[in-house]
């Protein structure tokens, strides 16, 4: 049987913030976004961010990530 809680921890996202490099803002620092990631797919896209720093995203911080 499952409870409630463990809906609600199945379906719940991880919330990364990220800054891009090629992408500056007024004031030509890179803008930050949002990323949103279903729970079950985080490891994949950590691994995925994590091979990004630099490349693509000059800071990135959620989950088990942050540089």
């Amino acid at each position: 049987m499952k409870y409630i809680n463990n809906y609600i921890n199945e379906s719940k996202k991880v919330e990364y913030r990220v800054s891009l490099i090629d992408v500056l803002d007024e004031e030509d620092l890179p803008i930050s976004v949002s990323i949103l990631v279903e729970n079950k797919d985080t490891k994949n896209f950590e691994d995925w961010l994590n091979k990004q720093e630099g490349d693509i995203f000059a800071h990135a911080n959620g989950g088990n990530v942050e540089y």
